[in-house]
């Protein structure tokens, strides 16, 4: 719903501004264009070029300053187009020199647009230094917001120069500061950038995870450009799971919001992600026409990178089906474009499909020539790797003996101007005063530690002591309520022998003794004395339980009470019916009427409880 209106809110102020062209003077309809220009980016980016052209032109035409700033919006509407060499070829024309009038801020996003591009080109060393002339220029104005999105995409460089460690630092600290500015849009960009750094790690459940954060973010945005980015990056993150449907799904997503964004160079990405999905599933006509369609936006787009890459699909997928001369048209195609670029990793891959291409046609001699120059090519970018960590190294070890040597220079002239004596004597003192220093400390922590080691004894110790006393009781209590329960068995058995005797017909006071044993032996089964002393050990190793359990309802009696600290030693309804001397049914009905007492529903159980109290 958000998103819906905020399009909507774009679309009646485009309607707004476009009416007021008409009539307007040269240099309103300048300012007018600039801002349809903007309003257009992620709408219609071709619509945003033709705007910030035309404000440019008027602009400069008039020698006025704000062509900087329809210089500016033109480089963004080229580059949501994917066309990354106008965009640095606008942005650069935008120097200090030839506008002077430019604050810290605007020449800040001048820079990060610059470096942005030169990122996404795959040019690290070049994209490096321009971001960092932008986090200069956005401290000194203050602006918060995009010092962070500098970080982000300083973070960005990072992982792509494989400096993982580094790349995350910079994404936490602007993630902290977008946080503290509660903006949406820029913590699901942190989210985003942190789930690609998570892929590059090969940790693809954190990645999933972060994707979803900034999905949560971005849809409050209504960016439909930044969310077919993210789908995207979950088909990818389902791709590592060989998990073909579920990846060409979110592919489809992603394709679809591009698609209402208008955004060229994403809709080409899709389809060529769809492509190489279908062929993954055997759908090779499927594959190829979705990889058709990329290969032809990437041309439009002339992003030779993609289109490169887009031929080499093409070639492999051409290989596969048989259909030969279109496999070698798109290979010479890819080939002609990579000397233009020069890029290693896809002449590398070029190598390696024709060689696949002639052994195909068992071409041998052929296959086998593309597969020696693959190979020494490849020694070759590996050589050259090794030789730049030589380099790199080697650099790091002349700045440190350098660094080293100035050291060293100084020391040498301070001291040249002390007596020699005089060092000697303090060299002597700051010696002896460094041993003495040592070696009271070093007493001190083996005091210390001593110390610490009895204090750990003495406390493991009481501790066993403890738990030794807390079994005692334990056990003594048990035996109190198992010597209750056994003295009860043997008591009701003499009752059940005097009972059978009183059927015989012995004299009148045998039957007097008989009646009075029976009383006197009724009177012990009810004694409380062993009752009292069970409670004692009973309150004691369970404090507390008592008084907690009394309060539980003003109807609970002294045998609810027993009955319950029965239960919470974790004796059985037949052990409690022994020592209570009455039937295991008979227990049952008095837990059922406690069980009502103390208002415990149905689907409680009493005695677990009774057992979790305290």
């Amino acid at each position: 719903m958000f998103a819906q209106n905020s399009q909507e809110q774009i679309q009646k102020e485009i309607s707004r501004l476009e009416k007021q062209l008409n009539g307007s003077g040269e240099m309103e309809i300048a300012s007018i264009q600039l801002k349809l220009s903007e309003l257009y980016w992620k709408i219609d980016t071709q619509k945003a070029i033709v705007y910030g052209k035309s404000a440019l032109k008027i602009y400069e035409k008039n020698r006025h300053p704000d062509a900087a700033k329809a210089l500016i919006n033109t480089a963004i509407a080229f580059y949501y187009q994917g066309n990354l060499d106008s965009v640095i070829s606008y942005a650069q024309s935008i120097t200090p020199l030839k506008f002077p009038e430019l604050s810290a801020r605007q020449h800040g996003v001048v820079y990060n647009i610059l470096s942005v591009a030169f990122k996404n080109k795959g040019e690290q060393n070049k994209a490096l230094p321009y971001a960092r002339k932008a986090l200069e220029n956005f401290r000194i104005s203050g602006d918060s917001l995009r010092l962070a999105g500098v970080l982000d995409n300083i973070s960005n460089i990072y992982m792509q120069k494989g400096e993982y460690k580094t790349s995350l630092e910079y994404s936490l600290q602007s993630l902290r500061i977008f946080e503290k500015l509660n903006s949406p849009y820029d913590i699901a960009l942190t989210h985003s950038n942190i789930a690609i750094l998570c892929g590059y790690m090969q940790k693809y459940d954190l990645e999933k995870k972060q994707i979803f954060k900034a999905l949560q973010y971005v849809r409050q945005t209504g960016d439909k450009y930044f969310e077919a980015d993210l789908y995207n990056n979950l088909g990818s993150n389902y791709l590592n799971y060989d998990q073909i449907d579920s990846a060409y799904y979110y592919y489809s997503e992603a394709l679809k919001f591009y698609k209402q964004a208008k955004v060229q160079s994403g809709i080409a990405i899709s389809h060529q992600n769809l492509g190489l999905i279908s062929i993954e599933k055997n759908e090779w006509q499927k594959g190829i026409a979705q990889l058709q369609k990329a290969y032809n936006l990437f041309k439009e787009l002339n992003s030779k990178k993609d289109l490169i890459d887009t031929a080499n699909d093409l070639a492999v997928a051409m290989i596969y089906t048989g259909n030969m001369p279109a496999a070698k048209k798109y290979l010479i195609e890819a080939e002609n474009l990579n000397t233009q670029i020069k890029n290693a990793n896809l002449q590398l891959k070029i190598l390696k499909n024709f060689s696949e291409f002639y052994s195909t046609n068992r071409q041998y001699d052929s296959a086998f020539v593309f597969q020696n120059r693959y190979y020494q090519l490849k020694d070759s970018i590996e050589n050259i790797q090794v030789q730049k960590q030589i380099a790199e190294l080697d650099k790091k070890y002349q700045t440190e003996k350098k660094e080293k040597q100035i050291s060293l220079l100084k020391n040498e002239k301070k001291w040249q101007q002390i007596r020699l004596r005089n060092l000697s004597i303090v060299s002597i003192v700051i010696l002896l005063f460094m041993l003495v220093s040592g070696y009271l400390f070093y007493q001190k922590r083996k005091k210390e530690k001593a110390l610490a080691l009895l204090e750990k004894e003495k406390i493991s110790m009481q501790k066993q002591q403890l738990e030794q006393e807390l079994n005692f009781t334990k056990r003594q209590l048990t035996a109190y309520a198992v010597n209750i329960m056994h003295r009860n068995k043997m008591l009701n058995h003499f009752l059940k022998i005097l009972t059978d005797s009183k059927k015989t017909n012995d004299a009148i006071q045998l039957k007097k003794l008989i009646s009075q044993l029976k009383k006197d032996i009724k009177q012990t089964l009810n004694s409380d004395i062993q009752w009292k002393k069970f409670e004692g050990i009973f309150a004691k190793i369970n404090p507390g339980f008592i008084k907690k359990f009394g309060a539980l309802s003003p109807q609970i009696t002294e045998n609810d009470f027993r009955m319950a600290s029965l239960i919470k030693l974790g004796m059985s309804n037949k052990e409690i019916a022994s020592i209570f001397n009455i039937s295991p049914q008979s227990v049952k009905n008095n837990l059922y009427r406690l069980k009502k007492k103390i208002g415990l529903d149905n689907g409680t159980s009493l005695r677990s409880f009774i057992m979790k109290m305290l």
